[in-house]
């Protein structure tokens, strides 16, 4: 979900101003489906490569299932 309102704001930027109403229509049709696509590779693969180090060593604990940042 984060990974769409970045790109929507980001488009928004480009176009004119980030604040503006049209602007932020316009980004969300165009840059929020790509975010939203991005996003979701991101933290899959992220919350994959999380799961392997820490279930490795604590398997089935609270840690393992939990993304902390670092």
């Amino acid at each position: 979900m984060q990974g769409g309102i970045k790109t929507t704001k980001y488009v928004a930027r480009a176009i004119g101003h980030e604040d503006g109403e049209v602007a932020l229509i316009i980004g969300s049709v165009v840059g929020g489906p790509f975010g939203a696509v991005g996003g979701a590779a991101y933290g899959s693969v992220v919350g994959v490569v999380h799961g392997a180090k820490t279930g490795y060593n604590h398997p089935f604990s609270k840690e393992s299932f939990t993304l902390k940042e670092d």
